[in-house]
């Protein structure tokens, strides 16, 4: 197995290779005697047998889907029949980065509150195995009556204890069959539709979305990529089927002559200052205001002004920017925003549970008085 960071170094390597003017069989070797890891090698190896029978490095790309993704092979193909394969070995490597980067800002930001949650879950299961036990024998042996909270705690430590292999088993079930379920392509738009409506994190989620459909836009486009093949590659690659299906929408309509701005919802406001609508003009308000959802205003004015200048792919660079930016800036006050919900959630269950060992001590102190 490859991993991103592995990809990143092995495209990296060939580009400034090919780049001081090394052939690539002489490059290949290079990289083969210098990989430690065993994938790796054997995909260059590979690769270097396929080019030695006069194959080109796209060709070698389909051959090795589980590496390359669709737009690795849209570079391949676009910069190697300009003589520029260097050119596309770097925009991946730059872009596999720059995804990297992104992934690893995110999961740094969640550590801290996954902990806390880790840790609190083996708290409350350490209380449930053996302190609970304990102070229900102290309450039997006393003959006392406890509390309905009492009660439904020392249950919830019975099922802890008694069924934990039920639990268990339940657990691996779900987990199984949700890994099933999201290969049925209609309940994955459906998961993905609904992952954009998460708290805090959607705007995390939909941001980075956007942020692919920019840069990856812009790149295809700087690179003479035709919009609807540009498109295309972007559906195939996008794994949030919700967002696919919409440009596989947005695809179509420019296959029908439309413009990019005028295939998402640029005219919006325009269709809602009308008094009176056409039929036409009705389903266009309404595809406008689903995909207003999903597009931002400030990313359709942009693109609609510079479709006007022909410069999209410039526009679409800077956007990339400005919505990582953004990203930046939410992950980083991630852990702030989620630390006091995860305080307060965490506080009322441990004080649950010591409410529920204390009322009959309390019910106890009350008759001997």
């Amino acid at each position: 197995m490859i991993s991103t960071k592995q990809k990143i170094l092995f495209f990296e390597n060939l580009w400034n290779l090919i780049n001081a003017w090394i052939p690539v069989i002489q490059a290949l070797n290079i990289i083969i005697y210098q990989t430690k890891n065993k994938s790796l090698k054997n995909l260059s190896l590979s690769i270097k047998k396929d080019i030695e029978d006069w194959e080109n490095l796209f060709k070698v790309s389909l051959k090795n889907k589980k590496v390359f993704s669709v737009f690795d092979m849209a570079m391949l193909e676009a910069w190697e029949a300009i003589w520029k394969v260097w050119k596309a070995l770097e925009i991946i490597s730059q872009k596999e980065e720059k995804d990297l980067n992104l992934k690893n800002k995110i999961t740094q930001a969640m550590i801290y509150p996954i902990a806390i949650v880790i840790v609190t879950m083996a708290m409350i299961t350490v209380m449930m195995i053996y302190v609970i036990p304990k102070i229900e024998t102290i309450y039997r042996d006393a003959n006392t009556n406890l509390p309905g909270l009492t009660k439904a705690v020392i249950n919830f430590s019975h099922i802890v204890r008694d069924d934990w292999l039920y639990i268990l088993g339940f657990i691996i079930f779900l987990i199984i069959w949700s890994a099933y379920a999201l290969k049925i392509k209609t309940i994955k738009i459906k998961v993905d539709k609904a992952i954009l409506n998460i708290p805090i994190f959607w705007d995390i989620i939909k941001k980075k979305i956007l942020v692919n459909f920019a840069d990856f836009l812009s790149t295809l486009l700087s690179s003479w990529i035709m919009i609807n093949k540009a498109l295309l590659i972007l559906r195939n690659w996008t794994t949030n089927l919700y967002y696919s299906k919409e440009y596989e929408k947005i695809l179509e309509n420019i296959k029908n002559w439309k413009t990019l701005s005028s295939s998402m919802w640029w005219n919006l406001i325009e269709l809602k200052s009308k008094k009176a609508l056409t039929p036409e003009e009705k389903i266009d308000l309404k595809i406008s205001e689903e995909r207003s959802v999903l597009f931002p205003i400030e990313l359709t004015t942009s693109i609609k002004i510079w479709e006007q200048t022909w410069t999209l792919s410039k526009m679409l660079e800077r956007s990339s920017a400005r919505y990582t930016k953004e990203i930046d800036h939410t992950v980083k006050n991630l852990s702030t925003m989620l630390e006091p919900i995860i305080i307060v959630v965490i506080w009322a269950v441990v004080w649950t549970i010591i409410m529920a060992i204390l009322l009959p001590f309390l019910s106890i102190w009350n008759v001997i008085k």
